[in-house]
């Protein structure tokens, strides 16, 4: 199974990030559903899940929260002939959750950030990037971070995203 950890914001900050690009929409680039959007804390690729589950009931064991997230910021990936548009997250503390949530997995270990995908191109990334630039001072709401989940993703003309397992989140 093609799998990933993810973050899912809840309702009233993927609305926020909505509106945030509805004017956006035309650019050209291929953007995602907001159904789809959530916040990658790990890509595993083609595994199976049982060991993941493992690694994380062990790596969670104990968690009892790891505060506020919000949407905050964006950026470009390139990816080949084309890229990735993204938001990312304010603040430190997701970004040591999620360390500690990728260094229990089979991920590459290098840069990552924590990222929403929010569109797509192909080709000359100066559209992609006059985007980012007007997103870059973009703020969402801030929400209690409840629960992570290991995602699979069906790829095809129809790409869904499936909840394979999901882990809450304790409050302190």
């Amino acid at each position: 199974m093609r799998l990933f950890v993810a973050i899912v914001p809840p309702p009233p900050a993927v609305a926020h990030l909505a509106t945030a690009v509805a004017d956006l929409a035309d650019s050209g680039l291929r953007w995602q559903p907001p159904e789809r959007w959530h916040l990658t804390l790990a890509f595993l690729g083609d595994v199976t899940p049982a060991p993941i589950n493992a690694a994380l009931d062990s790596a969670l064991a104990g968690v009892q929260g790891v505060g506020e997230g919000q949407l905050a910021g964006s950026g470009t990936f390139r990816a080949g002939r084309g890229g990735v548009l993204w938001v990312g997250v304010a603040g430190v503390g997701l970004a040591a959750f999620a360390g500690r949530v990728r260094a229990a997995l089979p991920t590459e270990q290098g840069t990552f950030r924590l990222h929403v995908t929010l569109a797509r191109w192909r080709g000359d990334p100066r559209v992609a990037l006059s985007v980012a630039e007007a997103l870059r001072q973009y703020a969402g709401p801030q929400w209690p971070v409840l629960s992570i989940e290991l995602i699979r993703s069906h790829l095809g003309p129809a790409p869904r995203y499936e909840t394979v397992d999901s882990w809450p989140l304790g409050r302190r």
